[in-house]
């Protein structure tokens, strides 16, 4: 098992993580301050944010990529 420190560019807790399936370099996180972020370790190893989502005006409980499609993602407040 291998570890990695990666900057999640928020100074919020992460409230859950989803990875793409098939595809370990990407993946989903939601914060406490309501963001929703895209990450793609291919992009940048420490800070590979590529996309921040700010729809929600509370913390996210849960994100995860929709089922069946890798272009949409579902997330609960």
């Amino acid at each position: 098992m291998t570890f990695q420190e990666i900057l999640t560019g928020s100074e919020s807790m992460v409230t859950s993580l989803d990875i793409l399936s098939g595809q370990n370099q990407m993946f989903l996180a939601s914060f406490g301050d309501g963001c929703i972020r895209l990450y793609d370790r291919r992009v940048d190893k420490v800070s590979p944010v590529v996309m921040t989502w700010k729809g929600h005006k509370a913390w996210v409980q849960r994100v995860r990529w929709q089922a069946g499609g890798e272009n949409a993602i579902v997330s609960a407040r």
